[in-house]
């Protein structure tokens, strides 16, 4: 491994030649070929911009994540010629053609005698349709060939004259690959066991080997070190791409590995004669790797190949570059082998030169072959050869690729034309572009200065304040035909229709030109809600704030078993947290019979977008319980943390609003199959009616408990009135219990048809005093007894004797309950501790409404810093269990907020309906307390 490289002026003029015609492959119709600016290589122009904002990143996570060297490399195009398509692919350029006197280089470093390979291998590569895309595209998959081949034409060099400034290189190129892809992580395994190899195969230098390995292996340590540091601290950013795109990930393999493992073999095997990559991307979908004349030489060239790595007689150390070579074609194509989508021509382009060479190896075979026979037709022919596959890449890339339509869309020319509509209306609209197209890179990039927002208009519609601008302009793309139907169904007959066409005549865009005389002023929306011709109302107005949001009308509209409701906010201007909204709807006594939860425009218009005067109409769409009987209902609205559940109250200290009276017709399409298997029946009572099922949600209940029960029931003839059930238990010793008395269809609004069917759920209160026991639940109705189903009553243990209380006090509330005192344990609680309470209740009278006990901790400024808001005794004894005279021991545990500042602080106490928010009065000896609250003393001291 001693032979030394030297190059003749011949040499060096071909090679010049060579590096002119790969110049002029790469940089001919730079800016045009391909067209457009596909997004991969907006996130990098986007990324090369940050660079020079003086962010010195050392990995980008935008798309997927991407290395830093490639794109501190386009940052200088970028600086020089501006955040251009052309710009990117210059860079791209420049490495494609550096690359291709590099692979000589390569080549006669390893064969210091071969300069015919070396040369026909570079000519090969110069005019590769493969390589020459690559070095056309704006993405970082080109920079691997030129790095890879550096770092092996050093380690050669190393392994020649024992020189450590060599391997060092080596390893400052190999650690370099790791800067620039993915795949580059795989080059070290190469270059290891090929060393590995020629240690074991000549023993007389392994000591050189080896050590020139170490020196490797340190100096890519040490390079490698800041990159290896952040991925140590962001494994995700290591191990996401790849694992999200892994052939061992069950949504690419769908379950079978094995299979999938084998396809991908075959399909890349098969990349440079007969399977091609499907990907526009990539290049020209149907085209292999190589031309049909070079995979005739590729398939001859594997042949010699594989005779001289395996040739008899051949020593170990001559086998060396074949089996070096060999390494690097089979772990260099691995990418696409255990990744979907094979054959991969990007995930493979570490592997060039190799199949270049196997392929000028069969060429060379050839003219040898035909220079004995026919001398003057062999030189000719191998020339027809390289000037054929020249044209046929040419023709290819320059005609069929770069005027292909699908071009126009794989490459965001699409999003370019867009960008260019955008630009021309911003100075007179607001724009909203619907999504995912407001957030593409190729449409931030060049539109720079211009506020694009965006929102999902089936969860939403905005409406800016009036501006200076003269309309608001909602556009859509072409595809997205649902949403720009539906745009055109809230707008109505305020928003004109514009549609854009695409030069293939495909609708590029659905466009609403809203006019600003439609639009609401800034601080007046009602001047648009409450608009006899508003396309979305009639609305009814409500005002209700949560800081820099405000609740000021709905409507609701009943479809069949479900409501939608709309909700309209108003923005005072970008909010800083995105709260889920809930939307209930809730009976007189607050049963909840449907429920909508979801960020303001389902999260498709966060916080950050708003603008002052924005009016945001928020959709809801409730699945109503079909049991839910006609009357009027009530919508409780409010916003929570989805993370910790904690509702955020209203600038007036509300958890949730109230709005209504809503008129909602119970269902009475309802048939067997609308009733849950295990909960059905048919029994028919008095011939009037049939009991198409039932449900009691539980086999055993507690003394005084109130439960629902669930009865669907079906009309056998018209009915003019109601028809009275009595729901009954009968014990074992056949004593009968009424529990309720309820008219079936009370609430419809008659006449009840023949063969409609309802479902009625009524509460059903166990008596307080009932024994416990077996019993039968059963109702009756017009005479017929019909047996529902067992259940096992449990006395409740109650207390009606004062325990000794720490603090007694006298307070009541509502004339309803008694606060006879609390224990308080410990007054001074550390920041961030739990402060220990409990509370003593006596109830005064029944009590038909569940109350929700509160327990606020206030700092000397009256700001909430630990707080509890529950049913007594921990949510499971509600106030419609209680006897008049019972006494309840009920206890808290409050946090103490971590940021809570050090000081005295007070506990006010109370109870509230949780419908409406509405607090008990608190009367102390006949007087009411001011603000419907206990204040317990002594303070409590936080520290």
């Amino acid at each position: 491994m001693r032979d030394r490289l030297s190059v003749s002026r011949k040499e060096i003029a071909w090679l010049v030649a060579l590096s002119l015609v790969a110049a002029f492959f790469r940089f001919y119709r730079l800016g045009q070929v391909p067209p457009g600016f596909q997004f991969d290589e907006t996130y990098n122009a986007l990324d090369a911009l940050r660079v020079l904002r003086g962010e010195w990143l050392m990995f980008f996570p935008a798309n997927g994540g991407r290395e830093p060297l490639y794109t501190y490399w386009q940052a200088i195009f970028v600086a020089l010629l501006g955040p251009t398509a052309f710009a990117l692919r210059l860079s791209s350029a420049i490495v494609g053609v550096i690359t291709v006197p590099v692979t000589y280089l390569l080549l006669r470093t390893i064969f210091p005698t071969e300069k015919r390979i070396a040369m026909l291998t570079t000519a090969l590569l110069s005019i590769s349709f493969w390589h020459v895309h690559f070095s056309r595209y704006g993405i970082r998959t080109i920079t691997l060939p030129l790095l890879e081949m550096l770092a092996y034409v050093f380690l050669w060099r190393g392994l020649q004259r024992g020189r450590w400034r060599d391997f060092a290189l080596s390893g400052v190129f190999l650690s370099s690959t790791v800067y620039a892809q993915p795949a580059g992580r795989l080059i070290p395994v190469v270059l290891t066991a090929f060393i590995l190899y020629l240690a074991v195969a000549d023993r007389h230098h392994a000591r050189r080997y080896l050590s020139g390995l170490l020196v490797i292996g340190a100096v890519s340590l040490v390079v490698f070190l800041p990159l290896g540091h952040y991925f140590w601290q962001h494994p995700r950013a290591f191990r996401g791409h790849p694992s999200d795109v892994s052939v061992f990930s069950p949504w690419v393999s769908q379950g079978d590995v094995g299979r999938a493992l084998l396809g991908n073999v075959l399909r890349v095997a098969g990349m440079f004669t007969c399977t091609s990559d499907p990907e526009w991307i990539h290049g020209l979908p149907g085209r292999v790797a190589f031309d049909p004349l070079l995979a005739l030489a590729f398939v001859i060239g594997m042949g010699v190949f594989l005779y001289r790595l395996l040739r008899p007689g051949t020593t170990a150390i001559q086998r060396a570059p074949y089996v070096l070579f060999l390494l690097w074609l089979v772990v260099m194509l691995s990418p696409s082998i255990l990744t979907n989508k094979a054959p991969n021509l990007s995930r493979t382009t570490g592997a060039i030169p190799v199949p270049f060479f196997i392929a000028a190896l069969g060429l060379l075979a050839a003219w040898d072959f035909a220079r004995i026979r026919w001398p003057a037709l062999a030189r000719l022919g191998l020339g027809a050869v390289l000037v054929i596959s020249a044209g046929w890449t040419y023709y290819d890339y320059f005609h069929v690729f770069g005027n292909h339509t699908e071009t126009y869309y794989y490459y965001d020319v699409d999003k370019i034309d867009v960008a260019a509509y955008i630009n021309r209306h911003a100075a007179q609209s607001e724009i909203f572009l619907g999504p995912p197209w407001a957030r593409h890179p190729t449409v931030m990039l060049l539109t720079p200065g211009v506020r694009i927002r965006s929102f999902e208009v089936n969860a939403a519609l905005v409406f800016p304040a009036q501006s200076n601008k003269q309309e608001a302009l909602y556009a859509f793309p072409g595809d997205q035909e649902g949403r720009i139907a539906r745009c055109g169904e809230l707008l109505g007959r305020w928003a004109t229709r514009e549609d854009v066409w695409d030069p293939q005549g495909k609708l590029l865009l659905g466009i609403y030109h809203l006019p600003a005389t439609y639009l609401p002023p800034a601080d007046d929306p009602l001047a648009m809600l409450q608009r006899p011709d508003f396309p979305l109302g009639p609305v009814q107005p409500t005002l209700h704030r949560w800081g820099p949001l405000e609740l000021v009308g709905f409507s609701t509209a009943q479809r069949g078993r479900s409501l939608d409701v709309t909700l309209f906010w108003h923005a005072l201007g970008p909010g800083t947290r995105d709260d889920t909204v809930f939307v209930h709807l809730l009976d007189s006594s607050g049963w909840r019979w449907g429920q909508s939860d979801h960020l303001i425009a389902d999260g498709s218009y966060p916080a950050a977008q708003w603008r002052a005067g924005d009016v945001i109409a928020d959709f809801y769409h409730l699945e109503v319980d079909p049991c839910a009987p006609d009357g009027d209902y009530r919508l409780a609205v409010g916003l929570y943390d989805l993370t910790t559940l904690q509702r955020r109250p209203t600038n007036d200290g509300l958890d949730a609003v109230s709005e209504g009276p809503i008129v909602f017709q119970r269902a009475r399409d309802l048939t067997a199959q609308d009733v849950p298997t295990e909960s059905r029946a048919d029994a028919v009572a008095g011939g009037v009616l049939r009991l198409l099922g039932y449900q009691w949600p539980v086999t055993e209940v507690e003394a005084g408990e109130s439960l629902p029960l669930t009865l669907y029931w079906q009309a056998l003839a018209d009915m003019d009135e109601p028809v009275e059930a009595v729901i009954t238990m009968t014990g074992e010793d056949g004593q009968v219990h009424e529990l309720a008395r309820v008219p079936v269809g009370g609430d419809l609004r008659l006449p009840w048809r023949q063969g409609e069917g309802i479902c009625q759920r009524d509460p059903v209160t166990i008596p307080p005093t009932l024994p416990g026991g077996d019993y039968r639940l059963g109702v009756t109705v017009a005479g017929t007894e019909l047996d529902l189903t067992s259940l096992h009553v449990t006395a409740t243990e109650r207390l009606f004797e004062v325990p000794p209380i720490q603090h007694p006090m006298t307070v009541d509330l509502g004339g309803m309950v008694r606060f006879l005192g609390y224990d308080l344990p410990q007054t001074d609680v550390p920041v961030g501790g739990t402060l220990h309470l409990t509370l003593y209740w006596q109830a005064l009278a029944p009590m038909d409404a569940s109350y929700t006990v509160f327990v606020h901790l206030l700092d000397a400024g009256g700001q909430v810093r630990g707080q509890r808001d529950n049913v007594p005794v921990g949510g499971t004894y509600p106030t419609t269990r209680w006897l008049p005279g019972e006494v309840v021991v009920d206890e808290y545990a409050i946090p103490i907020a971590a940021g809570a500042p050090a000081g005295e602080y007070s506990l006010e106490i109370g109870m509230y309906e949780s419908t409406s928010g509405q607090r008990l009065s608190a009367l102390a000896d006949g007087e009411k307390q001011a603000g419907d609250h206990i204040l317990l003393s002594p303070p409590v001291q936080v520290r």
